[in-house]
């Protein structure tokens, strides 16, 4: 079976429904066969684990593991620009953001850091349909990004995948430096 090769290609995890058009099987096959997955890597990997967060589908090393100091000099660490950096907090902070609310504090650039953050999977796109009247009194839709952080990102910097708790670890360092 392809489902466990598909789930360690992908470093920013597989949906459901992706899977599931991927493999020409119902979600409900689908999930049926990542939970058996799931026990069988629960029973017998020691390194590995495969987790499902908003039904999205993981494959990652166990955090336990990613702790161990001899591991941490294989870990390829991203290199984050004081720019993308800046973006990635107030993303953080503010989640879910639109992507003109980014640009409207950090400026144009900020384009340029949410691609390469997403990129390095740090934060997550969805697109939200809008309706508004126009100016004739007619409904309209118009689509919108919005942006969040992922589980990389908690994982990246030792935090729970939480919004509210991100969002406080963040106010807490800030004010520190305040």
């Amino acid at each position: 079976m392809h489902l466990e090769a598909k789930l360690f290609l992908s470093n920013q995890g597989i949906s459901i429904a992706d899977l599931s058009n991927k493999m020409n099987l119902s979600p409900k096959n689908i999930r049926k066969l990542v939970e058996e997955l799931i026990i069988d890597y629960q029973n017998q990997s020691k390194s590995l684990e495969i987790y499902e967060n908003e039904d999205i589908i993981y494959m990652r090393v166990r955090k336990e593991i990613m702790l161990e100091p001899k591991l941490l000099k294989f870990l390829h660490s991203p290199k984050l620009k004081p720019g993308e950096i800046k973006t990635l907090g107030y993303i953080a902070i503010n989640q879910p953001i639109e992507q003109q609310d980014i640009i409207d504090f950090v400026g144009i650039s900020a384009k340029r850091s949410i691609h390469q953050l997403f990129k390095q999977n740090f934060i997550a796109i969805s697109k939200i349909q809008n309706k508004y009247l126009d100016e004739n009194g007619k409904e309209r839709k118009k689509t919108t990004k919005e942006f969040k952080t992922t589980q990389f990102f908690a994982d990246y910097f030792g935090v729970e995948n939480n919004i509210n708790q991100i969002q406080e670890k963040l106010s807490q360092s800030i004010s520190k430096f305040s």
